[in-house]
Protein backbone atom coordinates (compact mmCIF):
# COMPACT_ATOMS: atom_id res chain seq x y z
CA UNK A 1 0.00 0.00 0.00
CA UNK A 2 1.47 3.79 -1.04
CA UNK A 3 0.26 4.85 1.98
CA UNK A 4 2.31 2.46 4.07
CA UNK A 5 5.35 2.84 1.67
CA UNK A 6 5.50 6.31 2.24
CA UNK A 7 4.85 6.22 5.97
CA UNK A 8 2.19 8.57 5.67
CA UNK A 9 0.10 7.43 8.85
CA UNK A 10 0.89 6.31 12.43
CA UNK A 11 -1.32 5.31 15.17
CA UNK A 12 -2.78 7.83 16.82
CA UNK A 13 -2.33 10.38 14.43
CA UNK A 14 -5.35 13.42 13.85
CA UNK A 15 -5.57 14.14 10.07
CA UNK A 16 -7.23 16.78 8.67
CA UNK A 17 -8.62 16.08 4.64
CA UNK A 18 -9.31 18.89 2.91
CA UNK A 19 -12.31 17.37 0.63
CA UNK A 20 -13.85 20.00 -2.08
CA UNK A 21 -16.57 17.31 -3.45
CA UNK A 22 -15.02 16.58 -6.85
CA UNK A 23 -13.93 13.14 -7.43
CA UNK A 24 -10.20 13.25 -6.03
CA UNK A 25 -11.15 14.73 -2.49
CA UNK A 26 -14.15 12.00 -2.14
CA UNK A 27 -11.83 8.89 -2.73
CA UNK A 28 -9.54 10.40 -0.54
CA UNK A 29 -12.39 11.03 2.11
CA UNK A 30 -13.50 7.43 0.94
CA UNK A 31 -10.32 6.04 1.66
CA UNK A 32 -9.17 7.45 4.81
CA UNK A 33 -12.54 6.40 5.94
CA UNK A 34 -11.85 2.75 5.14
CA UNK A 35 -8.46 2.92 7.11
CA UNK A 36 -9.70 4.72 10.15
CA UNK A 37 -9.71 1.12 12.34
CA UNK A 38 -7.06 -0.34 10.77
CA UNK A 39 -4.67 2.47 11.14
CA UNK A 40 -6.03 4.05 14.52
CA UNK A 41 -6.27 6.86 13.54
CA UNK A 42 -8.98 10.25 13.48
CA UNK A 43 -9.99 11.93 10.54
CA UNK A 44 -12.17 15.04 10.68
CA UNK A 45 -12.84 17.28 7.07
CA UNK A 46 -12.74 20.74 6.24
CA UNK A 47 -14.39 21.93 3.21
CA UNK A 48 -13.72 25.63 1.46
CA UNK A 49 -15.78 27.71 -0.54
CA UNK A 50 -14.13 30.03 -2.51
CA UNK A 51 -16.92 32.33 -3.05
CA UNK A 52 -16.36 31.79 -6.89
CA UNK A 53 -19.21 29.55 -8.37
CA UNK A 54 -22.61 29.84 -7.71
CA UNK A 55 -23.23 26.17 -7.49
CA UNK A 56 -20.28 26.15 -4.71
CA UNK A 57 -22.93 25.82 -1.27
CA UNK A 58 -24.44 22.51 -3.20
CA UNK A 59 -20.95 21.31 -2.97
CA UNK A 60 -20.40 21.99 0.35
CA UNK A 61 -23.72 20.28 1.61
CA UNK A 62 -22.85 17.16 -0.54
CA UNK A 63 -19.29 16.83 1.58
CA UNK A 64 -21.40 17.61 4.80
CA UNK A 65 -23.69 14.79 3.64
CA UNK A 66 -20.96 12.62 3.31
CA UNK A 67 -19.62 13.20 6.54
CA UNK A 68 -22.54 12.74 8.23
CA UNK A 69 -22.70 9.45 6.79
CA UNK A 70 -19.18 8.26 7.45
CA UNK A 71 -19.55 10.17 11.32
CA UNK A 72 -16.67 12.61 10.56
CA UNK A 73 -16.43 15.97 11.85
CA UNK A 74 -17.13 18.20 9.30
CA UNK A 75 -15.92 21.92 9.25
CA UNK A 76 -16.92 24.31 6.61
CA UNK A 77 -14.78 27.94 5.88
CA UNK A 78 -15.96 30.58 2.99
CA UNK A 79 -13.34 33.46 1.76
CA UNK A 80 -14.02 35.93 -0.69
CA UNK A 81 -11.35 34.71 -3.03
CA UNK A 82 -12.59 36.89 -6.07
CA UNK A 83 -12.41 40.02 -3.68
CA UNK A 84 -8.62 38.88 -2.40
CA UNK A 85 -7.47 38.22 -6.34
CA UNK A 86 -8.45 42.07 -6.79
CA UNK A 87 -6.83 43.04 -3.63
CA UNK A 88 -3.83 41.17 -4.35
CA UNK A 89 -3.66 41.68 -8.30
CA UNK A 90 -2.75 38.00 -8.31
CA UNK A 91 -4.42 35.11 -10.38
CA UNK A 92 -7.89 33.41 -8.87
CA UNK A 93 -6.22 30.10 -8.62
CA UNK A 94 -2.74 31.49 -6.61
CA UNK A 95 -5.30 33.65 -4.65
CA UNK A 96 -7.36 30.27 -3.77
CA UNK A 97 -4.29 28.17 -3.41
CA UNK A 98 -3.02 30.64 -0.67
CA UNK A 99 -6.76 31.50 1.21
CA UNK A 100 -7.21 27.50 0.99
CA UNK A 101 -3.81 26.52 2.82
CA UNK A 102 -4.51 29.23 5.36
CA UNK A 103 -7.24 28.12 6.09
CA UNK A 104 -6.11 24.65 6.75
CA UNK A 105 -3.31 25.18 8.41
CA UNK A 106 -5.59 27.44 11.17
CA UNK A 107 -8.21 24.40 11.47
CA UNK A 108 -5.35 22.36 12.25
CA UNK A 109 -4.10 24.25 14.82
CA UNK A 110 -7.68 24.97 16.49
CA UNK A 111 -8.91 21.23 16.29
CA UNK A 112 -5.55 19.57 17.38
CA UNK A 113 -4.75 17.76 13.72
CA UNK A 114 -1.40 17.29 13.26
CA UNK A 115 -1.19 16.01 10.00
CA UNK A 116 -3.20 17.69 6.06
CA UNK A 117 -4.14 15.08 3.59
CA UNK A 118 -4.97 16.55 -0.33
CA UNK A 119 -5.69 14.82 -2.79
CA UNK A 120 -3.59 14.92 -5.50
CA UNK A 121 -3.15 12.51 -8.30
CA UNK A 122 -0.95 11.42 -10.65
CA UNK A 123 -2.32 13.66 -13.42
CA UNK A 124 -1.62 16.35 -11.11
CA UNK A 125 1.71 14.79 -10.65
CA UNK A 126 2.15 14.70 -14.59
CA UNK A 127 0.44 18.12 -15.24
CA UNK A 128 2.76 19.94 -12.38
CA UNK A 129 6.36 18.46 -14.30
CA UNK A 130 5.14 19.26 -17.51
CA UNK A 131 4.26 22.72 -16.75
CA UNK A 132 7.42 23.74 -14.60
CA UNK A 133 9.17 21.91 -17.28
CA UNK A 134 7.88 24.63 -19.98
CA UNK A 135 8.12 27.61 -17.05
CA UNK A 136 12.51 26.73 -17.51
CA UNK A 137 12.49 25.13 -13.91
CA UNK A 138 15.11 23.20 -12.55
CA UNK A 139 15.50 20.49 -10.12
CA UNK A 140 13.07 21.45 -7.29
CA UNK A 141 10.41 22.22 -9.82
CA UNK A 142 11.03 18.94 -11.89
CA UNK A 143 10.74 17.11 -8.97
CA UNK A 144 7.24 18.02 -8.57
CA UNK A 145 5.00 16.80 -6.13
CA UNK A 146 5.99 15.24 -2.78
CA UNK A 147 3.98 12.48 -1.43
CA UNK A 148 4.80 13.61 2.27
CA UNK A 149 5.92 16.66 2.98
CA UNK A 150 6.19 18.59 6.47
CA UNK A 151 2.60 17.93 7.64
CA UNK A 152 1.09 17.09 4.18
CA UNK A 153 0.49 13.81 3.09
CA UNK A 154 -0.79 12.95 -0.63
CA UNK A 155 -2.29 8.99 -0.32
CA UNK A 156 -3.62 9.26 -3.82
CA UNK A 157 -0.04 10.53 -5.61
CA UNK A 158 0.53 7.29 -7.61
CA UNK A 159 -3.07 6.70 -8.43
CA UNK A 160 -4.69 8.24 -11.86
CA UNK A 161 -7.43 10.57 -12.17
CA UNK A 162 -8.85 7.88 -14.61
CA UNK A 163 -8.86 4.75 -11.61
CA UNK A 164 -10.38 6.99 -8.98
CA UNK A 165 -13.31 7.97 -11.22
CA UNK A 166 -13.47 4.21 -12.35
CA UNK A 167 -13.50 3.53 -8.55
CA UNK A 168 -16.30 5.99 -7.39
CA UNK A 169 -18.51 5.00 -10.47
CA UNK A 170 -18.13 1.36 -9.20
CA UNK A 171 -19.19 1.91 -6.10
CA UNK A 172 -22.02 4.38 -7.01
CA UNK A 173 -20.59 6.86 -4.92
CA UNK A 174 -21.36 10.58 -6.40
CA UNK A 175 -19.25 13.48 -7.02
CA UNK A 176 -19.15 16.88 -7.93
CA UNK A 177 -17.30 18.20 -10.85
CA UNK A 178 -16.58 22.20 -11.22
CA UNK A 179 -17.30 23.03 -14.36
CA UNK A 180 -14.02 25.92 -14.51
CA UNK A 181 -12.11 22.43 -14.68
CA UNK A 182 -13.59 21.93 -17.91
CA UNK A 183 -12.35 25.47 -19.36
CA UNK A 184 -9.11 26.05 -21.38
CA UNK A 185 -8.65 29.43 -19.35
CA UNK A 186 -5.80 28.65 -17.25
CA UNK A 187 -2.66 26.30 -18.76
CA UNK A 188 -2.80 23.90 -16.21
CA UNK A 189 -6.53 23.19 -17.95
CA UNK A 190 -4.57 23.24 -21.91
CA UNK A 191 -2.26 20.47 -20.33
CA UNK A 192 -4.65 18.78 -18.83
CA UNK A 193 -7.31 18.38 -21.91
CA UNK A 194 -4.88 18.77 -25.17
CA UNK A 195 -1.06 18.03 -24.32
CA UNK A 196 -1.40 14.97 -21.23
CA UNK A 197 -4.29 12.91 -23.51
CA UNK A 198 -2.17 13.34 -26.90
CA UNK A 199 0.76 12.27 -24.86
CA UNK A 200 -0.66 9.12 -23.57
CA UNK A 201 -2.85 8.36 -27.07
CA UNK A 202 -0.08 8.77 -29.73
CA UNK A 203 3.62 8.91 -27.64
CA UNK A 204 3.29 5.87 -25.35
CA UNK A 205 0.27 5.05 -23.16
CA UNK A 206 2.28 4.77 -19.68
CA UNK A 207 3.14 8.54 -19.89
CA UNK A 208 1.29 9.55 -16.47
CA UNK A 209 3.45 6.79 -14.65
CA UNK A 210 6.60 7.46 -16.54
CA UNK A 211 6.21 11.39 -15.78
CA UNK A 212 5.29 10.18 -11.95
CA UNK A 213 8.71 7.98 -11.84
CA UNK A 214 11.03 10.37 -13.12
CA UNK A 215 9.97 13.40 -11.18
CA UNK A 216 10.50 11.35 -7.71
CA UNK A 217 14.61 10.43 -9.23
CA UNK A 218 14.59 14.03 -9.57
CA UNK A 219 13.55 14.43 -6.65
CA UNK A 220 15.74 11.94 -5.06
CA UNK A 221 18.87 13.74 -6.55
CA UNK A 222 17.47 17.07 -5.59
CA UNK A 223 17.59 16.09 -2.19
CA UNK A 224 21.21 14.75 -2.19
CA UNK A 225 22.42 17.60 -3.86
CA UNK A 226 20.82 19.91 -0.90
CA UNK A 227 22.19 17.77 1.83
CA UNK A 228 25.50 18.37 -0.19
CA UNK A 229 24.98 22.28 -0.36
CA UNK A 230 23.72 22.55 3.51
CA UNK A 231 26.69 20.32 4.61
CA UNK A 232 29.18 22.65 2.78
CA UNK A 233 27.32 25.43 4.32
CA UNK A 234 27.92 23.52 7.86
CA UNK A 235 31.46 22.93 7.42
CA UNK A 236 32.58 26.27 5.85
CA UNK A 237 30.64 27.78 9.00
CA UNK A 238 28.45 30.45 7.16
CA UNK A 239 29.00 33.18 9.37
CA UNK A 240 25.97 34.92 10.47
CA UNK A 241 25.88 39.07 11.59
CA UNK A 242 29.70 39.28 11.64
CA UNK A 243 31.10 35.73 12.89
CA UNK A 244 28.73 34.48 14.86
CA UNK A 245 28.26 30.85 13.93
CA UNK A 246 24.30 30.09 12.68
CA UNK A 247 22.38 27.52 15.00
CA UNK A 248 19.60 27.42 12.92
CA UNK A 249 18.86 24.01 11.45
CA UNK A 250 19.10 24.12 7.28
CA UNK A 251 15.68 22.65 6.22
CA UNK A 252 15.78 20.04 3.68
CA UNK A 253 12.01 19.47 2.75
CA UNK A 254 10.58 22.14 3.11
CA UNK A 255 7.02 22.88 2.96
CA UNK A 256 5.35 23.76 -0.28
CA UNK A 257 2.54 25.12 1.43
CA UNK A 258 2.00 28.46 2.66
CA UNK A 259 1.70 28.79 6.55
CA UNK A 260 -0.53 31.73 8.63
CA UNK A 261 2.64 33.93 8.47
CA UNK A 262 3.26 33.42 5.08
CA UNK A 263 0.10 34.28 3.56
CA UNK A 264 0.05 37.19 5.54
CA UNK A 265 4.18 38.08 4.55
CA UNK A 266 2.43 37.55 0.72
CA UNK A 267 -0.55 39.86 0.88
CA UNK A 268 1.79 43.03 2.46
CA UNK A 269 4.41 42.43 -0.21
CA UNK A 270 2.01 42.18 -2.65
CA UNK A 271 -0.02 45.26 -1.59
CA UNK A 272 3.12 47.25 -1.51
CA UNK A 273 4.22 48.61 -5.46
CA UNK A 274 8.37 48.02 -4.85
CA UNK A 275 9.46 45.61 -2.89
CA UNK A 276 8.36 45.16 0.75
CA UNK A 277 11.76 45.51 2.76
CA UNK A 278 10.52 43.11 5.68
CA UNK A 279 8.66 40.50 2.94
CA UNK A 280 9.45 37.00 4.00
CA UNK A 281 11.63 38.43 7.10
CA UNK A 282 10.65 36.77 10.46
CA UNK A 283 11.87 38.09 13.88
CA UNK A 284 14.00 34.98 14.68
CA UNK A 285 16.04 35.62 11.23
CA UNK A 286 19.22 37.06 11.52
CA UNK A 287 19.29 39.28 8.36
CA UNK A 288 22.77 39.25 7.37
CA UNK A 289 24.60 36.61 6.35
CA UNK A 290 28.94 36.32 5.29
CA UNK A 291 30.37 33.72 3.38
CA UNK A 292 34.04 33.49 2.01
CA UNK A 293 33.70 32.46 -1.84
CA UNK A 294 37.21 31.23 -2.02
CA UNK A 295 35.49 27.65 -1.10
CA UNK A 296 32.92 28.09 -3.13
CA UNK A 297 34.07 29.06 -6.41
CA UNK A 298 36.05 25.36 -6.28
CA UNK A 299 32.34 23.48 -6.26
CA UNK A 300 30.53 21.80 -9.20
CA UNK A 301 28.10 24.47 -10.55
CA UNK A 302 25.02 22.68 -9.11
CA UNK A 303 26.36 22.29 -6.02
CA UNK A 304 27.25 26.15 -5.79
CA UNK A 305 23.45 26.55 -7.30
CA UNK A 306 22.08 25.05 -3.89
CA UNK A 307 24.62 26.85 -1.91
CA UNK A 308 22.89 30.37 -3.12
CA UNK A 309 19.75 28.66 -2.89
CA UNK A 310 20.31 27.53 1.02
CA UNK A 311 21.39 31.07 1.52
CA UNK A 312 18.89 32.20 0.59
CA UNK A 313 16.24 30.45 2.27
CA UNK A 314 17.79 31.25 5.21
CA UNK A 315 17.18 35.04 4.76
CA UNK A 316 13.57 34.31 3.38
CA UNK A 317 10.18 33.03 3.96
CA UNK A 318 9.78 31.78 0.84
CA UNK A 319 11.25 31.86 -2.76
CA UNK A 320 8.18 32.39 -5.30
CA UNK A 321 9.68 35.29 -7.09
CA UNK A 322 13.18 34.39 -7.06
CA UNK A 323 13.69 31.88 -9.84
CA UNK A 324 16.77 30.08 -11.63
CA UNK A 325 18.05 33.62 -13.58
CA UNK A 326 18.24 35.26 -10.44
CA UNK A 327 20.24 32.32 -9.05
CA UNK A 328 22.61 32.44 -11.94
CA UNK A 329 22.75 36.42 -11.23
CA UNK A 330 24.29 35.36 -7.93
CA UNK A 331 26.32 32.61 -8.91
CA UNK A 332 28.07 35.20 -11.58
CA UNK A 333 28.38 37.28 -9.12
CA UNK A 334 30.15 35.33 -6.86
CA UNK A 335 32.18 33.58 -9.19
CA UNK A 336 33.94 37.25 -10.78
CA UNK A 337 36.70 38.41 -8.77
CA UNK A 338 37.28 41.48 -9.70
CA UNK A 339 36.69 44.55 -7.11
CA UNK A 340 32.87 44.68 -5.58
CA UNK A 341 29.80 44.48 -6.83
CA UNK A 342 25.93 44.20 -5.45
CA UNK A 343 23.02 42.37 -7.15
CA UNK A 344 19.20 43.13 -5.62
CA UNK A 345 16.70 40.34 -5.61
CA UNK A 346 12.84 40.14 -4.92
CA UNK A 347 11.41 40.61 -1.14
CA UNK A 348 14.13 43.47 -1.04
CA UNK A 349 17.67 40.41 -0.65
CA UNK A 350 20.94 42.52 -1.40
CA UNK A 351 23.97 40.47 -2.40
CA UNK A 352 27.08 42.31 -1.63
CA UNK A 353 30.07 40.88 -3.11
CA UNK A 354 33.67 42.64 -1.68
CA UNK A 355 36.51 40.42 -3.20
CA UNK A 356 36.41 36.78 -2.30
CA UNK A 357 33.88 37.74 0.56
CA UNK A 358 30.34 37.29 0.10
CA UNK A 359 27.24 39.19 2.17
CA UNK A 360 23.57 38.58 1.98
CA UNK A 361 21.06 41.40 3.41
CA UNK A 362 17.83 41.84 4.01
CA UNK A 363 15.67 44.75 4.33
CA UNK A 364 17.43 47.39 6.76
CA UNK A 365 20.14 45.84 6.97
CA UNK A 366 20.96 45.75 2.97
CA UNK A 367 22.91 48.82 1.54
CA UNK A 368 20.53 51.60 0.64
CA UNK A 369 22.38 52.05 -3.14
CA UNK A 370 21.61 49.77 -5.84
CA UNK A 371 24.02 48.23 -8.45
CA UNK A 372 21.76 46.73 -10.74
CA UNK A 373 18.48 44.11 -10.72
CA UNK A 374 17.72 40.77 -12.99
CA UNK A 375 14.52 41.10 -14.25
CA UNK A 376 13.19 37.48 -14.56
CA UNK A 377 11.67 36.42 -17.87
CA UNK A 378 10.13 33.90 -16.90
CA UNK A 379 8.39 35.31 -13.73
CA UNK A 380 6.78 37.83 -16.09
CA UNK A 381 5.44 35.11 -18.01
CA UNK A 382 3.94 33.79 -14.74
CA UNK A 383 2.47 37.04 -13.63
CA UNK A 384 -1.23 36.71 -14.16
CA UNK A 385 -1.95 40.73 -13.57
CA UNK A 386 1.62 41.87 -14.53
CA UNK A 387 5.09 41.52 -12.44
CA UNK A 388 5.81 44.01 -10.18
CA UNK A 389 9.26 44.95 -9.21
CA UNK A 390 11.94 48.08 -7.77
CA UNK A 391 15.19 49.34 -8.56
CA UNK A 392 16.61 52.76 -7.62
CA UNK A 393 13.31 54.08 -5.33
CA UNK A 394 11.07 53.69 -8.95
CA UNK A 395 8.66 51.14 -9.40
CA UNK A 396 7.95 49.06 -12.52
CA UNK A 397 5.68 46.79 -13.87
CA UNK A 398 6.30 44.27 -16.19
CA UNK A 399 3.90 42.15 -18.69
CA UNK A 400 4.02 40.35 -21.86
CA UNK A 401 1.57 40.61 -24.17
CA UNK A 402 0.69 37.98 -26.90
CA UNK A 403 -0.13 39.12 -30.64
CA UNK A 404 -2.48 36.49 -32.77
CA UNK A 405 -1.13 36.22 -36.03
CA UNK A 406 -4.47 38.69 -37.50
CA UNK A 407 -3.48 41.28 -34.79
CA UNK A 408 -0.05 42.68 -35.80
CA UNK A 409 -0.72 45.92 -37.74
CA UNK A 410 -3.32 46.58 -35.52
CA UNK A 411 -0.56 46.42 -32.25
CA UNK A 412 1.82 48.28 -34.29
CA UNK A 413 -0.44 51.19 -34.30
CA UNK A 414 -0.78 50.71 -30.61
CA UNK A 415 2.78 51.42 -29.67
CA UNK A 416 2.72 53.78 -26.39
CA UNK A 417 4.28 56.64 -27.17
CA UNK A 418 4.78 57.76 -23.43
CA UNK A 419 8.01 58.72 -21.56
CA UNK A 420 7.61 55.77 -19.10
CA UNK A 421 5.68 52.88 -20.84
CA UNK A 422 7.75 50.78 -23.61
CA UNK A 423 6.96 47.89 -25.91
CA UNK A 424 9.86 45.32 -26.67
CA UNK A 425 9.51 42.74 -29.22
CA UNK A 426 10.25 40.12 -26.67
CA UNK A 427 11.59 37.31 -28.80
CA UNK A 428 14.46 39.56 -29.67
CA UNK A 429 16.07 39.51 -25.80
CA UNK A 430 18.95 37.59 -25.88
CA UNK A 431 19.02 37.63 -22.02
CA UNK A 432 17.14 38.18 -18.98
CA UNK A 433 16.76 42.13 -19.18
CA UNK A 434 18.53 44.43 -15.89
CA UNK A 435 18.40 47.33 -14.90
CA UNK A 436 21.64 48.92 -13.97
CA UNK A 437 23.88 52.16 -14.51
CA UNK A 438 26.04 52.75 -17.09
CA UNK A 439 28.75 50.53 -18.09
CA UNK A 440 32.35 50.64 -20.47
CA UNK A 441 30.98 49.02 -23.42
CA UNK A 442 27.25 49.99 -23.83
CA UNK A 443 26.01 50.76 -26.42
CA UNK A 444 22.70 51.64 -27.89
CA UNK A 445 21.15 50.89 -31.78
CA UNK A 446 19.95 53.85 -32.88
CA UNK A 447 18.37 53.02 -36.14
CA UNK A 448 16.45 49.97 -37.72
CA UNK A 449 19.28 49.49 -39.74
CA UNK A 450 21.64 48.46 -36.92
CA UNK A 451 23.46 51.21 -36.82
CA UNK A 452 25.35 51.41 -33.23
CA UNK A 453 25.96 54.40 -31.13
CA UNK A 454 28.49 53.96 -27.78
CA UNK A 455 25.89 55.02 -24.41
CA UNK A 456 28.77 57.62 -24.02
CA UNK A 457 28.27 59.24 -26.96
CA UNK A 458 24.71 59.33 -27.04
CA UNK A 459 24.56 60.92 -23.76
CA UNK A 460 26.94 63.50 -24.82
CA UNK A 461 24.56 63.72 -27.84
CA UNK A 462 21.36 63.79 -25.90
CA UNK A 463 23.04 66.77 -23.66
CA UNK A 464 22.41 64.63 -20.60
CA UNK A 465 24.91 66.53 -17.85
CA UNK A 466 27.71 64.71 -16.73
CA UNK A 467 27.21 64.71 -13.20
CA UNK A 468 23.89 63.10 -14.02
CA UNK A 469 25.06 60.33 -16.30
CA UNK A 470 26.12 57.78 -13.80
CA UNK A 471 22.77 57.87 -12.35
CA UNK A 472 20.62 57.77 -15.48
CA UNK A 473 18.44 53.78 -15.03
CA UNK A 474 19.04 51.77 -17.75
CA UNK A 475 17.39 48.78 -18.97
CA UNK A 476 19.74 46.53 -20.61
CA UNK A 477 19.89 43.10 -22.61
CA UNK A 478 24.19 42.44 -21.88
CA UNK A 479 25.98 45.71 -23.24
CA UNK A 480 22.77 46.38 -25.50
CA UNK A 481 20.95 49.25 -23.86
CA UNK A 482 16.77 48.73 -24.52
CA UNK A 483 15.64 52.13 -22.89
CA UNK A 484 17.92 55.08 -21.55
CA UNK A 485 15.19 56.07 -18.96
CA UNK A 486 13.25 59.46 -19.90
CA UNK A 487 15.43 59.54 -23.17
CA UNK A 488 15.29 57.07 -25.66
CA UNK A 489 14.57 53.43 -26.07
CA UNK A 490 16.68 50.61 -28.89
CA UNK A 491 15.62 50.47 -32.41
CA UNK A 492 16.70 47.00 -31.64
CA UNK A 493 13.90 45.75 -29.91
CA UNK A 494 11.22 47.61 -31.98
CA UNK A 495 7.64 45.93 -32.34
CA UNK A 496 7.15 44.98 -36.18
CA UNK A 497 5.26 42.49 -38.39
CA UNK A 498 7.07 39.87 -37.06
CA UNK A 499 6.86 40.17 -33.38
CA UNK A 500 4.83 37.46 -31.78
CA UNK A 501 4.77 38.81 -28.26
CA UNK A 502 5.90 42.05 -25.96
CA UNK A 503 7.25 42.52 -23.20
CA UNK A 504 5.68 46.17 -21.67
CA UNK A 505 7.48 47.71 -19.19
CA UNK A 506 6.10 51.05 -17.05
CA UNK A 507 7.88 52.79 -14.79
CA UNK A 508 5.09 53.75 -11.82
CA UNK A 509 6.83 56.24 -10.52
CA UNK A 510 9.80 57.89 -11.15
CA UNK A 511 11.88 60.10 -8.98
Amino acid sequence: MFIRKENMIQKGDHILAGVSGGADSVCLLVLLHSLMDELSFKLSVLHVNHGIRQEASEDADYVKTLCDNYKVPFYLEEIDVPGMTRELSIGEEEAGRLARYDLFYKKMDEIGAGKLAVAHNMNDQAETFIMNLARGSGLRGLSGIRAVRDKIIRPLLMTSREDIEAYLQDQNILFKTDATNLEDDHTRNRIRHHILPYMTRDINSETLSHISRAAAELSYAQEYIESQAARWLDDNGFGIDKDERSDKTIELNKATAYSTTELNTTIEHSKDLGFNKNAGYDEGMHRSYRLSLQGYRSQPYIIRKYIIMKMLDLVTMHRKDITQAHIEAADKLCMDKAGSKKLNLPYGIRLIRSYDELEIALGRDAAIDDDELVVDLEAINKADNGYIFSFNNTDFRARIIEIQEDDTEDFISKVPRLPYTKWFDYDKILSCPTFRFRRADDYIVIDKEGHKKSLKKFMTDAKIPENKRNSVILMADGDSIMWVLGYRTSCAYEISASTKHILEIDALSVN
